[in-house]
């Protein structure tokens, strides 16, 4: 039986034709290293600047403990569902508290709105870095993907 409030997901799949095992490297290196850069760069910067942080220390919590506890982590997938998944965790076992709140304290989300800010921009890094690794690495032609 599953413990705990079911996490929000967001999932996007997309089917590609491609035609060479060559091609199929490329976009998964461009995926890897999109997801890198807008998740676990950005939206983590951006969800550290959104978290909440105490004024002042107590028994139990130091200032900028949760902000300072935000890290993500990027992965590829190998096999029939071969991609890349990314996960945006704190550390300090209290953010999803916070996050979603509690019948005591009222939610103050700071992940979510962060990935919802950055998540927009992927498709156009996946296609930057394609172009990039496409074009040897010196950025010309741009459509040849």
């Amino acid at each position: 039986m599953p413990r705990g409030p079911k996490r929000p997901q967001f999932y996007a799949e997309v089917a590609l034709n491609l035609h060479t095992t060559e091609a199929l490297f490329y976009v998964n290196e461009a995926l890897f290293e999109a997801t890198q850069e807008v998740i676990g760069f950005e939206t983590v910067a951006t969800a550290q600047a959104n978290a909440p942080v105490l004024s002042h220390a107590t028994r139990e919590r130091r200032p900028g403990e949760l902000r300072d506890s935000i890290d993500a982590k990027v992965h590829r997938r190998s096999g029939k569902r071969s991609g890349v998944t990314a996960t945006i965790t704190t550390s300090c076992g209290y953010g999803g508290f916070v996050e979603l709140g509690t019948r005591k304290t009222p939610k103050q989300p700071f992940i979510w709105p962060a990935f919802e800010q950055n998540i927009e921009r992927l498709p156009e890094v996946v296609r930057e870095n394609l172009q990039t690794l496409m074009s040897g690495g010196n950025n010309q032609g741009e459509d040849e993907f």
